[in-house]
């Protein structure tokens, strides 16, 4: 149990090195303070760390997804349940 969840941790911190750039580009774009980035990006990777689990795609899916999860974070009416 104990290396899945080592696993786990570093396919995270993996896919959130690679992507890390891409995201916070779709998220500046999202914004309209850009003085909210980093708390915002931090939150979003908060609640992908959550959801990491769930994740079921690729490496190349792992960006979409964060996108996904920025677009819904920074909508004017949460979708309650959803993040």
């Amino acid at each position: 149990m104990r290396s899945k969840i080592k696993s786990n941790n570093e396919d995270f911190l993996r896919l959130l090195a690679k992507s890390e750039p891409i995201v916070r580009s779709y998220l500046r774009s999202l914004l309209q303070d850009y003085h909210d980035l980093s708390d915002v990006m931090q939150n979003v990777f908060i609640v992908a760390w959550k959801k990491f689990s769930q994740f079921e795609g690729s490496d190349d899916d792992f960006c979409k997804w964060a996108c996904v999860i920025c677009l819904l974070y920074t909508s004017p009416s949460p979708r309650d349940g959803l993040l």
